[in-house]
């Protein structure tokens, strides 16, 4: 039986018109999709290079992001100023530092009349305002925090048709005064400017300082003498056991050192409180405690050598009892990073016990 035979198709002209076409309207997508898509790509950048941008600059003892778009900066010793034009002077945010050794210890001031007169001694200083006449009007003010465990004293104020605001804290050995000025009318400067200081946090880096008390916050425009002698008579009591405990640190650290130190930071915190806590920053006292404070540190560091030395020579039983024993040891103001270090050590420390003992 014969096979059957399939018909030969001969194309025509019409079908293979009809094949260059389809070919050609593909391509032509083809080339139509990759044009959109290039030019999509450089509006892209085109806008993402006209986007503000933020510029990360280093001033005295700080570290700052400036509003987005802002374009110029100056230093000098102890400021640092940035500017939101290169050719005019407003809006400014100016980051003013001075080194004080005792800054550990003072109080948060929020007497209104010394921030009016601190904010007045730095107009004072602005040539650009040195025609123009006008009494600092306070506006409002406030406590905060600028980072984790950095408190701070925030302000808004007005002067001679001017808008500011700013924030004063310490930090280490570093007193700080952030403020910022704008024209009234400008309601897009003072927005930047309240987001500098709002955020804070992100705006303004500065270094890890050890915390040695927990910083008070005071009005030294309410203190009364009642209450500066109820005051006084606890520091009398804190500083007899300071001596106490410091004659027997020597010799007795174990038992000794931490209260001696505690002791010693309460005395100095109250006397913060009514701003008499220089005379004792001044004493015998206090060289004693710096000394003791600095064995401190190495008792604590020493702590540290024997937890690594037994991770390291896989007696992990040992150091996990002494990452429990400095997790309970570590109580100083101050310490808190050390027993954050030890609590991670002790995570570490039981995760390889358990992978092990499986």
């Amino acid at each position: 039986m014969d096979k059957p035979v399939k018909p030969a198709i001969v194309p025509t002209f019409l079908s293979s018109q009809v094949l260059v076409w389809g070919v050609m309207l593909v391509v032509l997508f083809g080339l139509s999709l990759w044009i959109y898509l290039s030019l999509s790509a450089i509006e892209e950048e085109r806008v993402r290079a006209e986007e503000p941008v933020s510029t990360t600059v280093k001033g005295p003892g700080v570290e700052c992001v400036m509003p987005k778009g802002w374009k110029a900066y100056t230093r000098t010793e102890n400021r640092l100023r940035m500017r939101k034009y290169a050719d005019r002077e407003l809006p400014f945010i100016e980051v003013y530092s001075e080194v004080d050794p005792m800054a550990p210890y003072h109080a948060i001031d929020v007497n209104p009349a010394l921030l009016i007169r601190k904010i007045s001694a730095h107009l004072a200083m602005e040539p650009s305002l040195a025609q123009q006449s006008g009494d600092v009007i306070l506006h409002g003010h406030g406590s905060g925090f600028v980072k984790p465990g950095v408190k701070s004293f925030h302000f808004i104020f007005s002067t001679a048709g001017h808008y500011g605001l700013g924030t004063s804290f310490f930090n280490g050995d570093r007193r700080y005064f952030v403020w910022g000025l704008t024209e009234n009318e400008d309601e897009v400067g003072q927005d930047e400017l309240e987001h500098f200081i709002t955020y804070s946090f992100d705006s303004i880096r500065m270094p890890d300082a050890v915390l040695e008390i927990d910083r008070p916050v005071v009005h030294s425009g309410e203190l009364t003498p009642e209450g500066n002698s109820l005051v006084l008579q606890e520091v009398g009591r804190e500083l007899a056991m300071w001596r106490l405990f410091s004659e027997r640190a020597e010799n007795s650290p174990v038992s000794a050192l931490l209260p001696a130190l505690q002791h010693f930071r309460e005395a100095v915190r109250l006397l913060s409180t009514v701003r008499q806590e220089k005379g004792l920053l001044a004493s015998k006292d206090y060289e004693l405690y710096r000394k003791l404070s600095r064995k401190r540190r190495e008792t604590v560091a020493e702590w540290f050598v024997l937890l690594d030395k037994r991770r390291s020579m896989g007696d992990l039983n040992t150091a996990k009892q002494m990452a429990q024993y400095i997790i309970k040891h570590a109580t100083l103001t101050g310490e808190g990073p050390d027993s954050r270090r030890a609590q991670e050590a002790l995570a570490a420390i039981n995760a390889a016990l358990n992978a092990k003992n499986k």
